[in-house]
């Protein structure tokens, strides 16, 4: 029987050794899972507010994308009107110049007939003098 206790004695000190060392390793253990929870909490909140400050550097950068955008479309409009009044401008002053020319050509024609005619009235009332 002593035997038996002897045994029984073993085991149990045993089962009290795996529990002291249970114990042992389970509390650090404890306190290193709250400590990686701790750490897991704060790099979820500092992935959260990198996707919230991402959103609005997205949203900052799209508005500012989207401004150089309309003022490079207003300042091409712009270049393209320049470009258009220029080339009436040249266009007008052609025309301008045509005009001018016509019309003194159309002048120096009138006048040639209007000479013409003068000297025509002229002869006639030259001639109705003459004959009369």
């Amino acid at each position: 029987m002593s035997e038996d206790n002897a045994e029984a004695n073993l085991a149990q000190e045993f089962k009290d050794y795996l529990r002291i060392i249970s114990n042992e390793i389970s509390d650090p253990l404890k306190e290193q899972v709250r400590i990686n929870s701790e750490c897991t909490d704060r790099m979820f909140g500092v992935a959260e507010k990198f996707d919230e400050d991402l959103q609005k550097n997205i949203k900052l950068n799209v508005a500012k994308s989207l401004s150089d955008l309309n003022e490079q479309v207003i300042n091409i409009y712009h270049r393209q009107q320049a470009d258009i009044n220029k080339n009436l401008e040249i266009i007008n002053h052609g025309l301008q110049k045509k005009i001018e020319s016509y019309e003194e050509k159309t002048t120096q024609r009138l006048m040639k007939q209007r000479w013409i005619e003068t000297l025509i009235i002229i002869l006639m009332i030259a001639l109705l003098f003459i004959f009369k």
